[in-house]
C-alpha cells in the first residue's frame, strides 16, 4: 500500500526546486514571478520563522523539465544582489530513514509536528507581514517592457517611482514595483487595474509586502535550517 504515496512523492519532487540565499524581502509572489520564465509555476513558498523569511524556499513547476531548466539557468545567478543556490529537490523516498532517526532521536511524530508547524508559520507569515502603504507589485508584464513604459501604465496616478525587476544582464523578469505618493493613490490604482490586460497579457496587481530583516539569532540559525531541509 505504501507504493502509491511513494510514487506521488517522487512525482511531486521531480518538479520541485530548492532556492537558497534569497534576499529577505522576497515574497512568494516575487519568487513565483522570477521562475515563471522557465515554465508554469504551480506553487512558490518562502520558508519562514514567525513572520520572518529564512532566506530560502521551494518552487514547484507543472513539468519536470521546467524544474531541470530552472536549475540549469538560475543556479549561482545573481538575484537582487545575492548569488542564489538552485537545487533539484530530493525525492523523499531516497532520503535514508536512519539519518532522520539519528538526528531526531527517533521521534518521528516530532517530525510530523515540525512539518505542520512550517505550514502554519507560512500561513501566519502572509497575514503578519507588513503591507506597504504606498507600493504595488505588478506581475506577468511583457518581457520587452522597460521602466518608462511601465511608469506610463500609471500616468493617471501620482507616483514616486516605477521599476521593472531585471536580471544581471538587464533582461526583464516580468514583474515590477511602483511606489505611489499616498495610500489613497495606491488603493485607487489597485482597484482600477484589476483584470487589466497589457499586450494581451492579464497582469497581476497586488499590494507589495515587506519582509522585516531577521534578528541576529535568526540569521545565525538560517544555515542550519537549510541543511535540515535539504538533507
Amino acid at each position: 500500500m505504501s507504493s502509491v504515496p511513494a510514487a506521488n512523492i517522487s512525482l511531486d519532487d521531480s518538479k520541485k526546486i530548492f532556492v537558497g540565499n534569497l534576499p529577505f524581502n522576497v515574497t512568494n509572489d516575487i519568487l513565483s514571478a522570477y521562475f515563471s520564465v522557465c515554465g508554469k509555476v504551480e506553487s512558490a513558498k518562502i520558508i519562514t520563522r514567525g513572520n520572518r523569511s529564512l532566506g530560502y524556499g521551494f518552487v514547484t513547476f507543472s513539468k519536470e523539465e521546467d524544474a531541470v531548466s530552472a536549475h540549469s539557468k538560475f543556479n549561482h545567478q545573481m538575484f537582487e544582489g545575492r548569488e542564489i543556490n538552485v537545487e533539484l529537490a530530493k525525492p523523499k523516498e531516497q532520503v535514508p530513514q536512519v539519518e532522520g532517526i539519528q538526528k531526531n532521536g527517533g521521534r518521528t511524530r516530532g517530525n510530523s509536528r515540525n512539518k505542520r508547524g512550517v505550514r502554519r508559520n507560512d500561513s501566519a507569515s502572509r497575514q503578519n507581514m507588513n503591507k506597504s502603504q504606498t507600493s504595488l507589485f505588478i506581475a506577468n508584464l511583457p518581457f520587452e517592457m522597460n521602466d518608462e513604459a511601465f511608469a506610463n501604465i500609471f500616468s493617471e496616478y501620482t507616483i514616486e517611482s516605477a521599476h521593472i525587476v531585471t536580471s544581471r544582464n538587464g533582461q526583464s523578469r516580468g514583474y515590477g514595483f511602483v511606489k505611489l505618493n499616498s495610500a489613497a493613490e495606491q488603493k485607487r490604482a489597485l482597484a482600477d487595474l484589476q483584470n487589466c490586460m497589457i499586450n494581451d497579457r492579464p497582469i497581476t496587481v497586488r499590494v507589495a509586502l515587506e519582509h522585516p530583516e531577521p534578528t541576529s539569532q535568526e540569521a545565525k540559525d538560517t544555515q542550519a535550517s537549510i541543511e535540515q531541509v535539504v538533507a
